[in-house]
């Protein structure tokens, strides 16, 4: 492409480019809608995070700065960045049908992917759901509650990480879809009361698993978990898909686990235990061949350096003539020993 006068370039800085993961923000026209930023407490640990919130579609969208750098690629495949580490980066933004453009010089990019407010419930939730998994009953794990009372708690406590929600987020068909995931309910459609359920908690963690192993990140399989999970080359081991999906499972929980406590953590991985050991198995006798290969590897490569020093110190010597000493020749009669055979 070749930049001609319709196309514009800004230098470094100038502006922020959001990218949103489906197209729920915008009208049916086409228009932008409005989007507010709020900032509430992540649900891991409780650091303030900045969210987007569209109050026409009920929305959350958590909000992201990239920067496209990832660290397990192949370093010929890395992006080039500064003495900072920051890539280097410029967007090119095209109109169709149009030779009008722009070219945006390291933009500061950011990413709004849609957030499920359960992960706040959970973390909201967590000691009555402990409670409940250590067979300790409490006032709101132990009977049904409207959904005027569930709401208003989240509302009115302090500790609550939707405090700040906007009021069309506490309605039944948004805040109250997400109690329905994780409680029982006993009523009408328009009056339901909630319990809290450990089995209906565990049984999320695990629908949440099991979606994403059925999407497994790309990025993930290939940068990292294909060179673990296959063996070195040379080495004819059988890789069945089952295994492979084991092995998934391990990273999905970790990934899982960027949105929850350790408890829950160890909840979702008691219900995939065996799994779970099949693949840390595989993985581990994997990691064993690679490493056998490398050490295999390191001491060809040892010996070779070994033998290349020692024929470089085995070069021939050049022969050093030594240079014969003239002898004096001595006339007849002349010598020592010639007096001493002569008649007295």
């Amino acid at each position: 492409m070749t930049i001609s006068e319709n196309v514009k370039v800004f230098p470094k800085s100038e502006f922020r480019v959001l990218l949103v993961s489906d197209g729920s923000t915008f009208s049916e026209t086409g228009e932008p809608l409005h989007l507010s930023r709020l900032s509430l407490p992540h649900p891991k640990d409780e650091h303030s995070c900045t969210f987007l919130v569209d109050e026409k579609n009920k929305c959350l969208y958590e909000l992201k700065k990239v920067n496209f750098y990832n660290p397990h690629l192949p370093v010929s495949k890395r992006p080039i960045t500064t003495t900072k580490g920051e890539c280097l980066n410029s967007l090119i933004v095209e109109t169709v049908g149009s030779e009008d453009g722009m070219v945006i010089e390291e933009p500061e990019i950011f990413v709004a992917s849609k957030f499920n407010l359960v992960y706040m419930l959970l973390a909201f939730f967590e000691q009555n759901i402990k409670n409940l998994a250590y067979d300790a009953d409490t006032s709101t794990g132990s009977r049904f509650i409207s959904f005027e009372d569930m709401s208003e708690r989240l509302l009115d406590d302090t500790d609550s990480p939707l405090k700040d929600l906007p009021a069309c987020f506490f309605e039944q068909d948004t805040i109250g879809r997400a109690f329905e995931l994780l409680c029982d309910t006993m009523g009408e459609p328009d009056d339901l009361y909630y319990k809290l359920s450990l089995q209906k908690v565990i049984s999320f963690l695990r629908s949440r698993v099991e979606r994403i192993c059925e999407k497994f990140p790309e990025s993930i399989m290939d940068s990292i978990l294909k060179s673990k999970i296959n063996a070195p080359s040379g080495k004819s081991e059988e890789l069945d898909p089952e295994t492979v999906r084991c092995c998934q499972k391990i990273y999905a929980i970790q990934l899982l686990g960027s949105y929850l406590s350790d408890f829950y953590v160890e909840q979702v991985s008691v219900c995939f235990r065996d799994d779970l050991n099949r693949g840390k198995d595989h993985l581990a006798k994997m990691a064993s061949l690679h490493q056998e290969q490398r050490m295999a590897q390191q001491g060809i490569d040892e010996l070779s350096a070994s033998l290349s020093s020692t024929n470089g110190s085995k070069k021939r010597k050049p022969v050093v003539q030594q240079k014969k000493v003239p002898v004096k020749k001595i006339a007849v009669g002349r010598g020592a020993l010639d007096g001493f055979f002569k008649r007295a």
